[in-house]
């Protein structure tokens, strides 16, 4: 019996179809692959939650964590957006209330990560442990001196949750970014009135995670320049002073004092941690829209009472979604310069 095989219009239909199966699977798998990390990413902001509210609860008059000390200013004058604000202060919070650095990781992002975990990586390598010190322009790294040490508690080096820059050798000029931490944190209680105006926004954003001192390590701050209870922004309308987080803070947004429900609403529309737009390792130089950890372009944002909400851009400027906001995340995009005078 003989034995008939595929002829070659057969078998490019056969082809044809398997593209065409493809082309219709491909893009639902990658949604589906998107969505189990962008609930991976929802999980981590949780146990932060955690983080924090354990961090409340032992702490001064029930404050959150202060800023991680960074290197260089997180929101310079050129920048358009709030995605450098950095994470909370790794020495504060690692290893007391937390033991897997790794929550401070976003799945989707594409941000450079460390590459080494544990302590006394040394300067030259993507560490999570940040060694105190500078680069000189050679690119060879100075310890901080005995009375520098002696600020950060005799230690040589800190937990880091933020974006940070190594050199590879003592003789490499050039310096590397990467990501310890895909998330943006922000300590303070902040209205979306205040910041609903691009100039306000902006003065906001400078004045509460800017470094404009100069400071051991590059510009690296001492945690006790974030310590204040209130910081004073001049904005158009005139001065006002911006609460640090803490337990009982939500007081401030209750407008029906007979309500009694009204005190767990207002923690749920405090923003605390939201995922950073910032994914690619190196300093704002492209339009922020298109660089978000997720898609949709959106971002997880923990709550102050600890429940986590996917916001998309862009998001209406009210109390819950103020941090992505066009004028928060995208200034260049309706008509501001980033060199423009603040």
């Amino acid at each position: 019996m003989k034995v008939r095989g595929f002829s070659l219009v057969e078998l490019l239909i056969t082809i044809a179809i398997m593209g065409i199966l493809a082309a219709i699977l491909l893009p639902t798998l990658a949604r589906i692959r998107e969505s189990a990390r962008r609930a991976n990413c929802a999980n981590n902001l949780r146990q932060w939650g955690l983080v924090f509210k354990m961090f409340a609860s032992e702490s001064k008059q029930g404050r959150y964590p202060n800023h991680q000390p960074d290197e260089g200013a997180p929101i310079a004058p050129s920048s358009p957006t709030w995605p450098k604000v950095s994470g909370p202060a790794g020495i504060e919070v690692f290893a007391d209330y937390m033991s897997d650095p790794a929550i401070g990781l976003c799945p989707s992002s594409l941000a450079d990560h460390p590459d080494c975990w544990a302590p006394g990586c040394g300067p030259y390598k993507a560490s999570f442990f940040a060694p105190l010190g500078n680069f000189a322009p050679t690119g060879q790294f100075f310890p901080l001196d005995g009375e520098e040490i002696a600020t950060w508690g005799g230690v040589s080096e800190t937990p880091f949750f933020g974006t940070r820059r190594y050199m590879k050798g003592s003789h490499d000029l050039v310096r590397r970014v990467f990501c310890s931490f895909d998330y943006g944190y922000l300590n303070r209680l902040v209205k979306a009135e205040w910041v609903s105006n691009i100039t306000d926004n902006a003065l906001m954003a400078r004045a509460l995670v800017s470094d404009t001192t100069t400071k051991p390590m590059g510009g690296i701050l001492s945690l006790g320049d974030d310590q204040a209870d209130t910081v004073k922004v001049t904005l158009s309308f005139g001065q006002i002073e911006v609460p640090f987080i803490r337990e009982g803070i939500e007081r401030m947004l209750i407008t029906d004092v007979n309500n009694p429900a009204a005190s767990s609403r207002a923690q749920s529309v405090i923003p605390v941690i939201w995922d950073t737009t910032k994914q690619d390792g190196e300093w704002v130089s492209q339009n922020p829209i298109s660089m978000y950890n997720h898609v949709p372009g959106g971002a997880n944002i923990l709550y102050m009472d600890g429940h986590v909400q996917f916001v998309k851009y862009p998001a209406p400027m009210t109390q819950e979604t103020w941090p992505l906001a066009t004028i928060s995340l995208d200034r260049r995009a309706i008509g501001k310069s980033p060199g423009w005078a603040w």
